[in-house]
Protein backbone atom coordinates (compact mmCIF):
# COMPACT_ATOMS: atom_id res chain seq x y z
CA UNK A 1 0.00 0.00 0.00
CA UNK A 2 1.43 3.26 -0.92
CA UNK A 3 0.13 6.18 1.15
CA UNK A 4 -0.10 9.50 -0.66
CA UNK A 5 1.42 12.39 1.49
CA UNK A 6 0.22 16.00 0.90
CA UNK A 7 3.56 16.97 -0.37
CA UNK A 8 2.87 14.13 -3.32
CA UNK A 9 0.90 16.75 -5.09
CA UNK A 10 2.45 19.79 -6.39
CA UNK A 11 0.07 23.39 -7.14
CA UNK A 12 0.99 25.40 -9.95
CA UNK A 13 -0.52 28.59 -10.72
CA UNK A 14 0.19 30.57 -13.74
CA UNK A 15 1.25 34.23 -13.30
CA UNK A 16 2.17 35.45 -17.25
CA UNK A 17 -0.74 35.13 -19.47
CA UNK A 18 -2.48 32.11 -20.91
CA UNK A 19 -0.58 33.05 -24.72
CA UNK A 20 2.61 32.98 -22.70
CA UNK A 21 2.50 31.14 -19.69
CA UNK A 22 4.89 31.42 -16.46
CA UNK A 23 3.76 28.85 -14.20
CA UNK A 24 5.18 29.02 -10.51
CA UNK A 25 5.37 26.54 -7.82
CA UNK A 26 2.57 27.79 -4.93
CA UNK A 27 4.72 26.33 -1.99
CA UNK A 28 6.93 28.60 0.62
CA UNK A 29 4.02 30.57 2.09
CA UNK A 30 1.07 28.06 1.32
CA UNK A 31 -0.55 26.75 4.75
CA UNK A 32 -3.27 24.94 3.19
CA UNK A 33 -4.77 24.35 -0.84
CA UNK A 34 -7.15 21.77 -0.41
CA UNK A 35 -9.68 20.27 -2.95
CA UNK A 36 -13.22 19.93 -2.54
CA UNK A 37 -14.84 18.00 -5.83
CA UNK A 38 -18.71 20.02 -4.98
CA UNK A 39 -20.26 17.10 -5.98
CA UNK A 40 -23.68 17.59 -6.77
CA UNK A 41 -26.11 15.01 -7.23
CA UNK A 42 -29.79 14.05 -8.44
CA UNK A 43 -31.68 11.69 -6.30
CA UNK A 44 -34.96 9.88 -7.86
CA UNK A 45 -36.85 6.57 -6.36
CA UNK A 46 -38.57 4.62 -8.73
CA UNK A 47 -41.91 3.10 -8.62
CA UNK A 48 -40.78 -0.48 -8.49
CA UNK A 49 -38.06 0.06 -5.98
CA UNK A 50 -38.47 1.30 -2.44
CA UNK A 51 -34.70 2.87 -1.93
CA UNK A 52 -33.37 5.96 -4.19
CA UNK A 53 -31.20 6.23 -6.87
CA UNK A 54 -28.28 9.09 -7.36
CA UNK A 55 -26.55 10.46 -10.09
CA UNK A 56 -23.79 12.78 -9.81
CA UNK A 57 -24.90 15.93 -12.11
CA UNK A 58 -22.00 18.38 -11.88
CA UNK A 59 -19.66 19.81 -9.89
CA UNK A 60 -18.40 23.22 -8.60
CA UNK A 61 -14.74 22.37 -7.57
CA UNK A 62 -13.13 25.19 -5.15
CA UNK A 63 -9.51 25.16 -3.46
CA UNK A 64 -9.91 27.10 -0.86
CA UNK A 65 -6.31 28.36 0.54
CA UNK A 66 -4.36 30.19 3.64
CA UNK A 67 -1.15 32.03 2.66
CA UNK A 68 1.01 34.16 4.46
CA UNK A 69 1.90 37.38 2.09
CA UNK A 70 5.47 36.89 0.86
CA UNK A 71 6.29 39.54 -1.58
CA UNK A 72 9.23 37.64 -3.23
CA UNK A 73 6.55 34.74 -3.84
CA UNK A 74 4.83 35.39 -7.17
CA UNK A 75 1.61 32.88 -6.92
CA UNK A 76 0.92 34.37 -3.60
CA UNK A 77 1.15 38.26 -4.92
CA UNK A 78 -0.93 37.25 -7.63
CA UNK A 79 -3.70 35.69 -5.74
CA UNK A 80 -3.27 38.78 -2.95
CA UNK A 81 -3.68 41.90 -5.52
CA UNK A 82 -6.78 40.25 -6.41
CA UNK A 83 -8.40 41.20 -3.03
CA UNK A 84 -6.28 44.34 -2.70
CA UNK A 85 -6.80 45.48 -6.03
CA UNK A 86 -10.56 44.45 -6.11
CA UNK A 87 -10.01 42.88 -9.46
CA UNK A 88 -13.06 41.70 -10.82
CA UNK A 89 -14.65 39.51 -14.11
CA UNK A 90 -11.41 37.91 -16.16
CA UNK A 91 -9.33 40.11 -14.32
CA UNK A 92 -9.69 37.97 -11.04
CA UNK A 93 -9.23 34.79 -12.78
CA UNK A 94 -5.99 32.63 -13.29
CA UNK A 95 -4.87 29.07 -14.88
CA UNK A 96 -3.91 26.32 -11.72
CA UNK A 97 -2.32 23.40 -12.72
CA UNK A 98 -2.60 20.70 -9.82
CA UNK A 99 -0.22 17.51 -10.36
CA UNK A 100 -0.48 14.57 -9.08
CA UNK A 101 3.85 13.84 -7.98
CA UNK A 102 2.86 10.25 -7.58
CA UNK A 103 1.56 9.81 -10.95
CA UNK A 104 4.62 9.34 -13.27
CA UNK A 105 4.25 9.68 -16.94
CA UNK A 106 6.46 10.45 -19.95
CA UNK A 107 9.35 12.13 -20.46
CA UNK A 108 11.47 12.21 -17.68
CA UNK A 109 9.89 14.79 -14.60
CA UNK A 110 6.64 14.70 -16.44
CA UNK A 111 3.27 14.03 -13.96
CA UNK A 112 -0.31 13.20 -14.13
CA UNK A 113 -2.39 16.64 -14.33
CA UNK A 114 -5.40 18.85 -14.44
CA UNK A 115 -5.65 21.84 -15.31
CA UNK A 116 -8.03 24.38 -13.98
CA UNK A 117 -9.05 28.20 -14.75
CA UNK A 118 -10.05 29.44 -11.84
CA UNK A 119 -11.60 33.00 -10.15
CA UNK A 120 -9.92 33.97 -7.27
CA UNK A 121 -12.26 34.73 -4.49
CA UNK A 122 -10.28 36.87 -1.44
CA UNK A 123 -12.14 36.35 1.95
CA UNK A 124 -9.67 37.66 4.10
CA UNK A 125 -6.32 39.64 4.86
CA UNK A 126 -5.48 38.68 8.45
CA UNK A 127 -2.68 39.78 10.90
CA UNK A 128 -2.46 40.68 14.39
CA UNK A 129 0.43 43.01 15.56
CA UNK A 130 3.80 42.06 15.47
CA UNK A 131 2.76 39.29 13.17
CA UNK A 132 2.38 38.18 9.57
CA UNK A 133 0.25 39.60 7.34
CA UNK A 134 -2.18 36.15 6.05
CA UNK A 135 -4.53 36.14 3.02
CA UNK A 136 -7.31 33.63 2.87
CA UNK A 137 -9.45 32.65 -0.41
CA UNK A 138 -10.55 30.29 -2.89
CA UNK A 139 -10.19 29.17 -6.06
CA UNK A 140 -13.48 28.40 -7.42
CA UNK A 141 -13.34 26.82 -10.92
CA UNK A 142 -14.82 27.98 -13.86
CA UNK A 143 -15.67 25.61 -16.36
CA UNK A 144 -14.46 21.64 -17.07
CA UNK A 145 -10.74 20.51 -15.87
CA UNK A 146 -8.11 19.59 -18.95
CA UNK A 147 -6.51 16.31 -18.15
CA UNK A 148 -3.24 16.46 -18.86
CA UNK A 149 0.90 16.23 -17.68
CA UNK A 150 3.01 19.00 -16.28
CA UNK A 151 6.68 19.14 -16.87
CA UNK A 152 7.81 20.52 -13.65
CA UNK A 153 11.06 20.85 -14.89
CA UNK A 154 10.18 23.34 -18.15
CA UNK A 155 6.75 24.16 -16.49
CA UNK A 156 4.60 23.12 -19.06
CA UNK A 157 1.19 21.82 -19.25
CA UNK A 158 0.21 19.41 -22.00
CA UNK A 159 -3.93 18.30 -22.52
CA UNK A 160 -3.83 14.53 -23.41
CA UNK A 161 -6.74 15.84 -25.51
CA UNK A 162 -4.91 17.48 -27.74
CA UNK A 163 -5.08 20.89 -29.42
CA UNK A 164 -9.08 20.72 -28.67
CA UNK A 165 -8.89 20.03 -25.10
CA UNK A 166 -6.36 23.10 -24.87
CA UNK A 167 -8.74 25.43 -26.39
CA UNK A 168 -11.47 24.32 -24.60
CA UNK A 169 -10.53 26.13 -21.56
CA UNK A 170 -12.34 29.77 -21.53
CA UNK A 171 -10.23 32.80 -21.64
Amino acid sequence: MKTVYRKGVADYLNVGTTGEPKYVLMGVGFESLDEEPGAKTETTCYIHESTSSSTITQYETKFPYKSEVIADEEAIMSLYKTGRDHEIGEAAEREYVRVDLYETASPENTYKARKFRVCNEISSFTGEGGGKLKVEGTLNAVGDPIQGTFNVSTKTFTPTGGAAAAASIRK
